[in-house]
């Protein structure tokens, strides 16, 4: 299950965002991206994988996708970030995220993972009582996140953010629902929430080593590199629900913005759309099921 987690919270950081050392960058070393327009629609439309953290070092982008941002008039992101309901948000996290009947998360872990990650969660200023409210899935985020920040790459400084402070004269549009993002954990059994935590644990301990190897891919425009780590994250699925939660948080969300992108692609405009990069290679992913749909999806670098 190597780097899965992390994976996991860097397609789900987007609802969290409400440097020591960088990429060595010139003119031709620019970061590249997963990048493709979309071609067959009555709009124009690219497509840009994103990845959620990153820092100040990794911008600016490559002339193509700077020139495709700057000529779309609507940026198109998973959620529109600029826009959440925060009653809604809570809402959607206390039904997805805490446990309910007077259950504790000290009766599925142990005492030591409980400690552990008692110590990783304390910088959200998440005390004993509210860490026993949470899901083992969501304690696992939380402390991962802020593993996170203790590494020179950033929320503040990811993909969408990046685009979202261009973006004044542009119009956002979502295509998730918060629901849409967090439901599929719903799917997970007790025995998988406790794999999910237990593993998010075990890969902190290299984190930073995960996330600079993520973002390789993501700099070198590396589409087959991705395919495979998506293909990795599908066969190694440790229990039934857990193989049920991945297909629903890659392939049926795909399939539902691949049904809105088509939406916008029969309309009349110009599209910038960004979502994580794990959905847009693979078998499944959005690239393919635009293409099913009758779409040409045309890698932007050879």
């Amino acid at each position: 299950m190597r780097k899965k987690q992390i994976i996991i919270v860097l397609l789900f950081l987007l609802l969290f965002t409400a440097c020591n050392q960088a990429v060595e960058t010139d003119s031709t070393d620019l970061a590249k991206g997963i990048f493709y327009q979309v071609q067959g629609g009555n709009s124009q439309m690219y497509l840009f994988g994103s990845i959620h953290v990153g820092f100040e070092e990794m911008y600016p982008l490559r002339e193509e996708v700077e020139d495709a941002f700057n000529k779309s008039d609507t940026l198109v992101l998973e959620i529109d970030l600029l826009n959440l309901d925060q009653n809604e948000l809570l809402q959607v996290f206390m039904q997805y995220g805490f446990l309910s009947d007077g259950d504790k998360l000290s009766n599925h872990i142990s005492e030591e993972s409980f400690n552990t990650v008692l110590e990783l969660v304390r910088p959200a200023h998440v005390d004993k009582a509210t860490l026993e409210n949470l899901k083992p899935w969501y304690a696992g985020q939380i402390a991962t996140q802020m593993a996170m920040e203790e590494t020179r790459f950033s929320s503040e400084h990811g993909v969408e953010e990046y685009f979202l402070s261009r973006s004044a004269e542009k119009e956002i549009i979502g295509l998730e629902t918060i629901s849409a993002q967090l439901s599929p954990f719903a799917l997970l059994s007790d025995e998988s929430n406790v794999i999910f935590l237990e593993e998010s644990i075990k890969e902190l301990a290299n984190i930073e080593e995960s996330l600079d190897e993520l973002l390789e891919y993501w700099h070198t425009g590396n589409i087959d590199g991705v395919r495979d780590l998506r293909n990795e994250m599908m066969d190694e699925a440790p229990t039934a629900s857990y193989k049920e939660y991945q297909e629903a948080f890659l392939n049926q969300r795909d399939k539902n913005m691949a049904v809105k992108l088509d939406e916008l692609l029969q309309s009349e405009g110009s599209y910038f759309v960004v979502v994580g990069y794990l959905h847009l290679a693979g078998q499944n992913s959005i690239p393919e099921l635009l293409i099913d749909l009758g779409y040409e999806v045309v890698p932007m670098y050879n």
